[in-house]
C-alpha cells in the first residue's frame, strides 16, 4: 500500500484492523457455546473474564473504526492518493470490520 510519494498508506488500514481485533475480543465474552467448542473449557473461562471490559473494548473498536473511516474517506492532501485498488480494499476491510463490530455489539441480545 504505497502512495505515489513513497509513503505508506496505513492509517485507515490500521484503524480497520484494530477495530476488527477489538470487536472480536469484545465478542468472545458473549458467544457462549461457540467459544467452548472452539477454545475448550479453559479458553471459555478466559473469555468470560473479559466480560467486564466488553463496553471498553467496543468503545475502542468504535474509535478505531471512526479513525479508519476518516482516513479512508477524507480528501487526499496535496493531490497524492493511493491507487484505486488499494482504496477499495481498505474501504471493504473497513465495512467488514463495521459489520463485525455491529454483530459483536448485538451478540448478547441474540444469545440470551
Amino acid at each position: 500500500m504505497r502512495r505515489a510519494d513513497g509513503g505508506m498508506a496505513v492509517g485507515s488500514a490500521l484503524g480497520a484492523a484494530g477495530a476488527a481485533i477489538a470487536a472480536l475480543v469484545g465478542t468472545l465474552c458473549c458467544a457462549g457455546s461457540a467459544v467452548v467448542a472452539l477454545l475448550g473449557a479453559g479458553g471459555a473461562l478466559a473469555a468470560a473474564r473479559l466480560e467486564p471490559y466488553r463496553p471498553y473494548l467496543l468503545a475502542a473498536a468504535v474509535v478505531m473504526l471512526a479513525f479508519g473511516f476518516w482516513r479512508a474517506y477524507r480528501p487526499a492532501a496535496g493531490g497524492v492518493s493511493c491507487s484505486a485498488r488499494t482504496g477499495r480494499l481498505v474501504r471493504a476491510m473497513l465495512w467488514c470490520s463495521a459489520l463485525l463490530l455491529l454483530a459483536s455489539a448485538l451478540a448478547p441480545r441474540l444469545w440470551s
